[in-house]
């Protein structure tokens, strides 16, 4: 196990762990499975965008919640990738692709 941290540059979570420990018990653990646990990405470390609301505050109006400002968020970035999506098409079509 020390031999896949060190290679893979990383260490077991807390959930990990308790499984690799489950999986010692029932000497179900190998190399592979080490590797195989050890490789799975943790939910720590996705990465994510946050905004403070602050920096967004101006851009609606008061009455809107955090709530309504990522709604909105999330419908205007859907709307422009739909449109990005509908001019590659349209280039596509003008180029005679399919």
């Amino acid at each position: 196990m020390l031999d896949t941290m060190q290679c893979e540059d990383c260490t077991p979570s807390l959930s990990q762990a308790q499984q690799l420990k489950k999986a010692s018990q029932k000497a179900g653990l190998s190399a592979d499975y080490i590797f195989a646990m050890l490789s799975e990405p943790k939910p720590n470390q996705r990465e994510k965008i946050t905004f403070k609301v602050d920096e967004l505050r101006s851009f609606f109006p008061k009455h809107y919640t955090t709530e309504d400002i990522q709604k909105a968020i999330i419908g205007l970035i859907l709307k422009q990738y739909q449109e990005q999506k509908r001019q590659r098409s349209r280039r596509r079509t003008d180029r005679g692709e399919r």
